[in-house]
């Protein structure tokens, strides 16, 4: 029997310099309010950095979120509350990561 499997999706955000903490701190909660607002989003976890082997090239802030199947991820991605999310991120970051692989349920 094949093991039924998640979608695993990981954001890094590394803000520019010139990004106030208030600017960051709106973005976060933001980000932290998308699970209520996106059905198909199944787990959320946040957090900063905090690892001392200082590999992090610049990224302070991770996301992982959680979908049932691909098409779930793919929902989410054109999402009118995850559009209006990305329009926070104009000018404010100097890059960003996106990871996504598949977990066995």
């Amino acid at each position: 029997m094949k093991s039924k499997t998640h979608v695993r999706h990981i954001v890094l955000f590394k803000f520019k310099d010139n990004v106030s903490s208030e600017d960051v701190d709106q973005i976060v909660e933001a980000f932290t309010c998308l699970p209520k607002q996106i059905i198909s989003i199944i787990g959320f976890e946040s957090g900063i950095n905090i690892s001392p082997e200082k590999l992090n090239q610049g990224f302070t802030h991770g996301f992982v979120l959680t979908f049932a199947t691909h098409e779930s991820r793919d929902a989410y991605l054109v999402d009118p509350c995850h559009v209006e999310f990305t329009k926070l991120l104009d000018g404010k970051l100097e890059q960003a990561l996106v990871f996504d692989f598949e977990v066995e349920n």
